[in-house]
């Protein structure tokens, strides 16, 4: 799907329609699974592990794996949220063609809450989303102006914006973007930003802890490799 938009892009372009709708198409990716639509994979993008549950946790992550992700810090709010359980966790896989100076993106989608699939393919957008993706894959200085809502402000010592309805939230070595789907949404958004705390070992433990602040650049090899 985006690589389809991709080709009708001038050259230079297409690597950022990737990173505005990756967040979209990676809570997609995990209700495909369950509605039966066409798998996500095209020329590079994919579900990189067979499906896997926990319990009633569905997704191509397993709460275990997701746990034991050593990649980047991955942010949740625990196994449930104001009543919301956890109920699908995916990872995302992205490889930027051949000439974009950008690592490849790679995401994780932690999502609470449940909605019933409609239309064809039969998708939905759950309660609470919470993205996360390595910060260098999605640093802000590659935000386009023209999808930001107001000026960056703090969130637990930690650079964030609105983006085209979602809360982006600059938090050390993650990009972690917060999408609610309810009737109030940007305060829905902001209580998850205040309660988020890390599913493995590599972000804050806790909600009470700031996060840390985003790195300062992020060099990339010919190759799109982080260095």
């Amino acid at each position: 799907m985006v690589h389809r938009l991709r080709r009708h892009l001038p050259t230079g372009t297409g690597w950022f329609v990737v990173w505005l709708l990756a967040p979209i198409v990676g809570f997609l990716a995990a209700y495909s699974l369950l509605s039966g639509a066409a798998a996500l994979a095209d020329r590079g993008m994919s579900n990189v592990a067979p499906a896997a549950s926990a319990g009633d946790v569905t997704g191509n992550l397993g709460l275990a794996e997701a746990q034991a992700f050593d990649g980047y810090p991955v942010y949740w709010l625990g196994e449930e949220f104001e009543g919301l359980r956890v109920t699908h966790i995916n990872r995302l896989y992205y490889e930027h063609p051949p000439g974009v100076p950008l690592p490849p993106s790679d995401m994780i989608t932690v999502i609470y809450g449940d909605c019933t699939p409609q239309g064809t393919p039969p998708t939905c957008v759950p309660p609470i989303s919470i993205v996360t993706s390595s910060y260098c894959s999605r640093p802000q200085e590659q935000t386009a102006a023209a999808a930001k809502q107001g000026e960056p402000f703090a969130m637990r010592d930690a650079t964030a914006e609105w983006v085209s309805n979602s809360l982006v939230i600059y938090a050390g070595d993650a990009t972690v973007n917060i999408i609610a789907a309810t009737d109030n949404s940007q305060d829905d958004a902001m209580r998850v930003a205040k309660s988020l705390r890390s599913m493995n070992t590599l972000g804050v433990a806790s909600q009470a802890e700031v996060f840390p602040k985003a790195r300062v650049s992020c060099g990339v090899s010919a190759d799109g490799e982080e260095k």
